[in-house]
């Protein structure tokens, strides 16, 4: 075996783990965001209940269309994550030990019924480039699909960010709304003389 191959066979084998590896940190961090979009939701729903009779006054303005803008936020960051989250993606793995075991017989017998002289010295070569190509195969999988929900997370991130800005900014004009509503009990003018 020359240099060259043990050089892209440790390569191609450290790429392919360090690549399950960021898939799993990747996944870790998406717990930060599906418990923000969680309130995120929620303060949704609540602006939905308490929504506003429309008139025409400044902050019943401002407030519709400052809630039409979460909205829209919060469903591309429901989006991206959801993308993010990726639940169709499909990782590759390295045989399993049966397999590669199985794929072992299956060379020694083949090796055998053409009568060669070193067949484990054939076999080993061949386990090698198979599990080589394996891990180059699966490594180029597992990136992309790494990258992929690197991008979305990144995106519902930021959708996220401008979700929480824009909801600050709502605040405001929400408090003025919900409490200017005259709320006016019976009053009853009585003269007593």
């Amino acid at each position: 075996m020359t240099n060259l191959s043990t050089y892209t066979e440790e390569l191609f084998k450290d790429m392919y783990w360090k690549e399950l590896d960021r898939k799993d940190r990747i996944n870790s961090n998406l717990t930060l965001p599906a418990g923000i979009l969680t309130v995120l939701a929620g303060v949704g729903a609540y602006y939905i209940q308490h929504f506003p009779s429309p008139q025409w006054e400044l902050w019943t303005i401002s407030f519709i269309v400052l809630s039409l803008f979460l909205c829209t936020t919060i469903v591309f960051a429901v989006y991206y994550f959801s993308r993010a989250y990726h639940l169709g993606s499909a990782y590759g793995y390295i045989p399993t030990p049966k397999e590669i075991a199985q794929y072992i017989l299956d060379l020694k017998n083949y090796y055998a019924s053409i009568k060669e002289p070193n067949v484990d010295e054939l076999v080993e070569d061949d386990l090698r480039i198979f599990l080589v190509s394996k891990y180059s195969e699966f490594c180029t999988m597992n990136t992309q699909n790494n990258d992929e929900k690197s991008k979305y997370l990144h995106r519902s991130n930021v959708m996220i960010s401008i979700s929480l800005v824009i909801l600050f900014f709502s605040l405001f004009p929400f408090y003025m709304v919900y409490h200017s509503d005259s709320k006016m009990q019976k009053s009853e003018i009585v003269n007593k003389k």
